[in-house]
């Protein structure tokens, strides 16, 4: 069985990367390891942070481990948010990308960067439009399954992003899929990853991927490795 090493940002990623993503690829003959990316290397703190070095350097680890066993098919990914991509440190979120104004552009540009920076076949960079949020947005009534008590604010969410992909739904500190949600729901901020799981499983992968081509061509991509052999 083929190993798919999942980077991931937070907690709320890495759990849907276990429990969604995970059985998904099961029937690929592919096993799927979730870790969110250390940060912290002397005290093992993982996930999140403002420079990009740490990612970097997990992704070259898990290769290089893979080197020393002389393990085949053995493939890395990421999973994390155009929004608050980490820019310090040798960031590859250079002045050219943050001067494009469409985020398709940016992510396009951020993921042939990131593939060059690791120089290695078996990397498969994704950045999420615009956040892991996007993903709940694909179906905004699918909240209704935790927050039964926020119809009517559910429904006032539904109401404002009618009509616009959800992976068009901006980056802003206002505008941003997280922020619209939290704006409607402030305890999802404390809950994200519980409620994420939960609302995610109810939406289901098929309706995710119809309503984000980009979503939905990482995971084309990662499905292909069945097929795949890594030298």
């Amino acid at each position: 069985m083929k190993k798919l090493f999942m980077v991931v940002e937070g907690e709320t990623e890495e759990r849907f990367c276990r429990r969604i993503l995970a059985p998904h690829f099961g029937s690929f003959g592919i096993k799927v390891y979730a870790q969110q990316w250390i940060t912290n290397e002397r005290l093992g703190a993982a996930g999140g942070g403002n420079s990009f070095d740490p990612i970097e350097r997990h992704i070259r680890r898990i290769l290089k481990a893979a080197d020393i066993r002389q393990e085949d098919d053995v493939w890395v990914t990421t999973m994390m948010d155009l929004y608050g991509f980490p820019r310090r440190g040798k960031s590859v979120y250079t002045h050219e990308v943050a001067q494009l104004s469409s985020g398709r552009q940016k992510i396009e540009l951020l993921e042939m960067k990131m593939s060059e920076r690791i120089g290695d076949e078996r990397f498969i960079p994704y950045v999420q439009l615009h956040e892991f949020e996007t993903l709940i947005l694909c179906e905004p009534l699918a909240l209704l399954s935790y927050f039964t008590e926020k119809e009517e604010a559910i429904y006032r969410l539904r109401r404002e992003i009618k009509g616009i992909p959800p992976e068009d739904i901006n980056e802003t500190p206002d505008g941003a899929p997280s922020k619209r949600i939290m704006q409607k729901i402030p305890r999802f901020r404390k809950q994200k990853a519980t409620a994420g799981l939960v609302v995610t499983r109810e939406i289901g992968l098929g309706k995710m991927r119809r309503k984000c081509p980009h979503f939905d061509r990482w995971l084309q991509k990662l499905e292909g490795l069945e097929n795949a052999k890594s030298i």
